[in-house]
């Protein structure tokens, strides 16, 4: 594709696509850039932190696609497994680097992306696994919001009512109470 020798520029004219609702196109773009970016063997820290990012996008589109087409979910699954290789490596650059807190940030997006995955596979219909996926999103960062929502939404879901679902509804609450207040 045109201009895909430069990944920050295709990085953000992908962004731009999927903002605009053109998925498909912004599909194709984060595979190639990630495609191209894991055939490099030698990844300075810059690459390696936009191949994190194209992934981390790559597997967020293939989602929001997998409504359509169930083969997406897959291929989620497949980029967020990368993802989280990708991120163990950029994490070990910046700590070889000893830049301790950028590799601390990189590690607090695993909640995200393991949040991620788990909606994944709650559209499969694997309910247990997408819950030890939330469960862990809320060990890496506790009191996470979206974590707590998505495991009590999938849990509604997979059985129908919410009777037993005190400890899910409790960590809601906890995480809830720990947000504090709303201004907007």
């Amino acid at each position: 594709m045109f201009g895909m020798s430069d990944p920050t520029a295709v990085l953000t004219q992908m962004r731009r696509y999927a903002s605009e609702g053109r998925l498909e196109m912004a599909e194709v773009m984060a595979g190639e850039m990630t495609e191209r970016l894991l055939a490099e063997k030698d990844k300075n820290l810059e690459k390696q932190d936009l191949l994190v990012q194209g992934l981390r996008d790559y597997a967020n589109i293939l989602e929001i696609r997998g409504a359509e087409k169930a083969e997406k979910l897959k291929l989620s699954l497949g980029a967020n497994k990368e993802l989280a290789k990708q991120r163990k490596a950029l994490a070990k650059m910046h700590y070889s680097e000893s830049n301790k807190a950028a590799a601390k940030t990189i590690l607090e997006h695993q909640a995200d992306d393991e949040v991620q995955a788990g909606r994944v596979l709650a559209l499969m219909g694997k309910s247990s696994k997408a819950m030890s996926r939330f469960s862990k999103a809320n060990k890496l960062r506790p009191n996470h919001l979206e974590a707590c929502i998505e495991a009590l939404s999938t849990e509604f879901l997979s059985k129908g009512h919410l009777k037993k679902s005190n400890k899910l509804s409790n960590a809601l609450t906890l995480a809830l109470n720990a947000a504090g207040s709303v201004n907007r």
